[in-house]
């Protein structure tokens, strides 16, 4: 799924042997409503939802910036900030 997802959203990084290559996509791309469709449509199934809504959050929250600041928190402190994005709970962590 992280490879489909790559490839559906990410940009493109490189082609190798005629195989092409994505980065992981930004919150940006991922926040529009319309990925959410998509995104069931591609076999994501309940998680579609889930990684929309969670992606808008971040953007609203300051995106890049947000998540980057994670890196500095103490570990349970940054836990609990991810667990307040749907559909991130104590035993996705």
């Amino acid at each position: 799924m992280v490879e489909k997802l790559c490839t559906m959203y990410g940009p493109e990084i490189s082609t190798i042997n005629k195989t092409t290559y994505h980065a992981f996509p930004s919150t940006k791309s991922l926040s529009d409503p319309s990925v959410e469709q998509a995104l069931r449509t591609a076999g994501f199934g309940y998680r579609a939802k889930f990684i929309q809504q969670s992606a808008a959050k971040i953007e609203e929250m300051g995106g890049e910036a947000w998540l980057q600041n994670l890196q500095s928190m103490p570990y349970e402190e940054a836990k609990l900030t991810l667990m307040t994005l749907p559909g991130i709970g104590a035993k996705v962590m």
